[in-house]
């Protein structure tokens, strides 16, 4: 049950993640980008009027981000929490290889313009909830080239 619940959670958190970036008045924080860093990200969903990003359930959701990186990135990965009380949740990405169907092409090079995206479905079955979801883009070492923190809320 227990189980159940945290996949959840998770899931939730990575659907908050997409949604939140597109509101222009949603704070939304770097969260130790170290080789790089976004300067947008855009969720579907978000109003600018928001304070945080609402996912509906029962609807699909886009997140983009825009991005920098300082360094030769030959594979990326992406890792998302959800942060539920202070505790981070780590939840499977349905996608976690950035190099494929998410909008780049590896390796990437420093200094260049990328744009990696994202589509998740919000279910009927998620709970209503506030979190904040830690979207991460790492590279081959392990660094973070990306790292947004997103204020959401499940609807």
């Amino acid at each position: 049950m227990k189980s159940h619940t945290m996949e959840h959670v998770l899931f939730f958190a990575v659907m908050w993640a997409f949604v939140f970036p597109n509101a222009f008045s949603v704070p939304i924080e770097d969260c130790g980008s170290k080789v790089g860093s976004f300067t947008n990200v855009a969720i579907s969903s978000c109003k600018g009027t928001d304070p945080v990003c609402i996912l509906r359930k029962k609807s699909n959701v886009t997140l983009d981000i825009l991005f920098t990186t300082n360094v030769t990135d030959n594979s990326v990965k992406a890792e998302v929490h959800g942060i539920i009380q202070g505790l981070p949740i780590p939840w499977p990405v349905q996608n976690p290889n950035a190099c494929q169907s998410s909008g780049l092409t590896c390796p990437l090079e420093p200094g260049n313009k990328y744009h990696y995206t994202a589509t998740f479905r919000i279910l009927q079955s998620y709970p209503t909830m506030h979190l904040q979801v830690k979207w991460e883009l790492k590279n081959e070492n392990g660094d973070d080239i990306v790292c947004a923190l997103i204020p959401v809320k499940i609807k």
